[in-house]
Formats: structure tokens, sequence, C-alpha cells
């Protein structure tokens, strides 16, 4: 009787073991057989700032969510170049000739597959903000950060001070120790980085995050209220103004008009 059992068990063992490679072949074969032909191109962004100060000289980086096997082709329709980062084609520099007044332009991405497919263009419109020279310089120092909300006990105006942004000569001032005030986060070493174009005494910034840490919530960032709104600044007095909103992954804290004075 053990002798019949064991066989019958061995016998199971090799129909299981026969089956398992037929399911292996199969898996191969299905492989082999897939049809990279049928992965239909499609872009569904394409993430950069909408309105650029166009200096001639000042880089911009524009993105689309890449996908593998897929190489992406960009073209401008006027007023600059634009060039695909090198082995990450879903990444490109777009530099704007210099202009004196307000202009604007239009970027085109391509996606072509793994098998050969091109799709259509994913387009952005892009708005060429005039170009006047500023001395940063003026604009460096200590400052008091308001951000206009009194409903609070805790409030009062936070201190911070100015640098310029290494990363950019042309426009470039960093805000440091943002939010620091108690009716914050009440840390120091946060940082916001602004641009200031002179033509106009605007003041615009792209989405970013501070380096504060909530306890609970993450990362502190910060970004214009309304991209079609923005800040402005002072030649004279150098105070900065602008609206805001200070959010984390999980919601925001709100939207608030933040005013910086030089002391």
């Amino acid at each position: 009787m053990k002798k019949l059992i064991y066989n019958i068990l061995g016998l199971t063992v090799i129909l299981a073991l026969f089956f398992s490679a037929c399911k292996k072949d199969e898996h191969v074969k299905h492989s082999e057989d897939y049809d990279y032909n049928a992965i239909e191109p499609i872009i569904l962004n394409v993430y950069g700032d909408a309105a650029i100060i166009a200096s001639g000289v000042s880089e911009y980086t524009y993105k689309v969510n890449p996908r593998g096997g897929s190489t992406y082709s960009w073209t401008v329709s006027s007023g600059g170049t634009i060039t695909p980062v090198s082995g990450e084609t879903w990444t490109a520099i777009f530099i704007p000739d210099q202009v004196s007044d307000q202009d604007s332009t239009t970027i085109s991405v391509v996606e072509t597959t793994m098998g050969g497919l091109t799709g259509d263009p994913k387009t952005m419109d892009i708005t060429l903000l005039p170009f006047c020279p500023i001395d940063l310089n003026g604009f460096v120092g200590e400052y008091e950060e308001d951000d206009h909300d009194t409903d609070t006990s805790l409030y009062e105006l936070s201190q911070c001070y100015t640098t310029l942004d290494p990363d950019d000569d042309l426009f470039g001032i960093i805000i440091n120790d943002v939010l620091s005030g108690p009716y914050w986060f009440d840390v120091t070493g946060g940082q916001l980085k602004i641009k200031l174009n002179a033509c106009d005494s605007t003041v615009m910034f792209s989405e970013q995050e501070t380096g504060i840490v909530h306890p609970t919530y993450g990362m502190v960032s910060m970004k214009l209220t309304d991209d079609s709104e923005l800040g402005n600044f002072n030649p004279d007095t150098k105070v900065i103004e602008f609206t805001g909103t200070v959010f984390v992954d999980a919601g925001s804290f709100g939207d608030y008009l933040f005013t910086y004075t030089p002391k």
C-alpha cells in the first residue's frame, strides 16, 4: 500500500512539473509575441513655468511623465530655443530670447514609443515677460515677515533675512527663515526662492518645498495662490509683497498676503 502511495505521489509531482513547465513556456511565448507596436503614445501634461522672464540667458526646465522605451521631441513656435536633456528626453531646457515687451510662445512635445509610433503634439502656452536689469544687492538684508493674520494670540512679525540666489544672478532673491514665527512653525531654516522683475516691479516664484518639515504632515511647501496674480515690490522702499499658499501633501494651511519689510 505504501509503495502504491509513493508511486501515486511521484506521478503527481511529475505531472505538476510538466504543467508548470508548460505554463513557463507559454509565458515566454506570450512575451516573445508581445506587440510593442500596439502601445499608443500619450502625453497627459507638460510641467513647467507658464510665465517666465525672457532675459536671453536664463534657462527654464520643462518635463513630461516618462514612459519606458519612449523618446520625446521638443519644439518651440518662436522666441527662443529648446533642447532635450541627453539620455532623458522627457526633460527639456528652454532659453527664451530677450524681450523688452511682453510676448508669448508655445512649447510642443511629441512622444515616439518603443514600437515606433508617434503621437500628436502636446502643447503648453508660455508668457514671455520683459527683462529689465536690476541691482539685487539693494534687497539683501534683514526683513520682517507679516502674513496679516491677527486672529491668534500668537501673532507677531516673523524675523527673516534675504540673500542673493547663487543660481539666478539676474532675478533671484532667497528669503531665509521664511514662516519661522510662532504662529507658523517656530523653526528657522526655511527658504523661499523668488524672482524680481524690474520691468513692472512684479514678484514671481515656482511652487517649491521650503525645507520646513511639519512633525505630523511632513514637508511644507509654498506657491503663488494664483499664477495669474503675481506679487509686487517697491524699488525705493524694497518692500516685497505677494499672496501665497502654504501647504503639505495632506492639504493647505490657507492663503495669505505676505509682506516683507526691511528692518
